[in-house]
């Protein structure tokens, strides 16, 4: 089978779209980028019926893939030419350990809780209010100004395990070799945001006195060793072409599928039926946003839905990883 058009819904700025950038580039594997708004509304994804509003998305064909966690893990077994993961399952779960931790215990709302009150970002009053609805939780300067010494606390207990445990013995990296691997990836972007430039991060860290690289010289080198590493690779791959909303659309309307029809878990807790109609959504940001459809597969790791597009013909499969998604059986009055 021909390898369908992957493409990359993404925003400047976006430090989850830019690690899926440092994962491509670490695997080689050549993509396209549609460059969507950094709130709602996003047309490109309204007219194929994706209601998932948190960014990046993935497309493989006409097969759409909602949040990094299931993105790296299907490219990694769709595509193992290409593969950057570990083939012994101890070190595949410490990839999964470190992705897990950066996204869900902490260190990716606090060091969000970073951005400094006057960040530019914050004069945007559709974006705080985007982050609002999306969060459940106020996301404006007089906030982040009277949470910031509770989030700097955290991250220092980050920068400290990072520093004093885990590049204690002078590593270069975190599974010990010479070069980056996934690990590094699952386990670095919150760091690297935590010191970059981004929305001022960099800049105010240095002003609290608190994390900079007199006190965590080991990380500080480490992030440093890393962006240089991965932008050699990105160098070396080249850019990712960048696709008009128009384009993206019809490149994936006229894909086929690429993946295999997936399979009901007849152990699945959940007991749902294949060709049943569900719904869809993240429990923790996102949660106001359902796609519906009929639902294809249920495993471990994944759910899959039958999606219609608002144009065009066919379905779109919708990929859902199972960690802090919900999902739910539609009665006829909710449709």
């Amino acid at each position: 089978m021909a390898q369908p058009p992957i493409i990359l819904f993404t925003y400047d700025g976006s430090v989850f779209g830019r690690k899926m950038d440092w994962y491509f580039g670490l695997s080689g594997l050549q993509y396209s980028k549609c460059i969507t708004l950094n709130r709602l509304p996003r047309p490109v994804l309204e007219k194929l019926g994706v209601k998932y509003r948190r960014i990046p998305i993935l497309a493989i064909g006409r097969d759409i893939y909602c949040d990094t966690r299931i993105i790296i893990r299907k490219l990694e077994e769709l595509f193992p030419q290409n593969s950057v993961s570990s083939k012994k399952p101890f070190e595949k779960g410490l990839e999964h350990l470190f992705e897990n931790w950066l996204i869900d215990s902490g260190p990716f709302w606090r060091t969000a809780g970073l951005i400094p009150p006057d960040a530019p970002i914050l004069d945007d009053p559709e974006w705080c209010k985007d982050r609002l609805e999306m969060t459940g939780r106020p996301f404006d300067g007089e906030t982040l100004k009277k949470a910031r010494p509770e989030n700097l606390a955290h991250v220092r207990t980050y920068f400290d395990m990072m520093e004093n445990e885990l590049l204690a013995d002078g590593r270069e990296f975190l599974m010990g070799g010479s070069a980056p691997t996934l690990v590094d990836v699952h386990g670095i972007w919150t760091f690297h945001w935590a010191t970059s430039k981004d929305v001022g991060l960099g800049v105010a860290l240095e002003k609290d006195n608190v994390i900079n690289e007199q006190y965590y010289p080991k990380t500080f080198a480490y992030v440093d060793r890393f962006t240089k590493a991965l932008a050699e690779k990105q160098r070396q791959n080249g850019e990712p072409k960048r696709l008009s909303d128009d384009e993206t659309l019809k490149m994936i309307l006229d894909a086929d599928f690429f993946e295999v029809d997936g399979q009901i878990d007849e152990r699945d807790p959940l007991k749902l039926e294949k060709g049943q109609t569900v719904e869809t959504w993240p429990v923790e940001s996102g949660f106001n946003h359902h796609d519906k459809g009929e639902l294809l597969s249920i495993g471990v790791n994944e759910v899959v839905i039958a999606s219609k597009p608002q144009i065009g013909s066919g379905t779109l499969r919708i990929h859902y990883p199972r960690t802090n998604i919900r999902i739910s059986p539609v009665t006829e009055s909710k449709l």
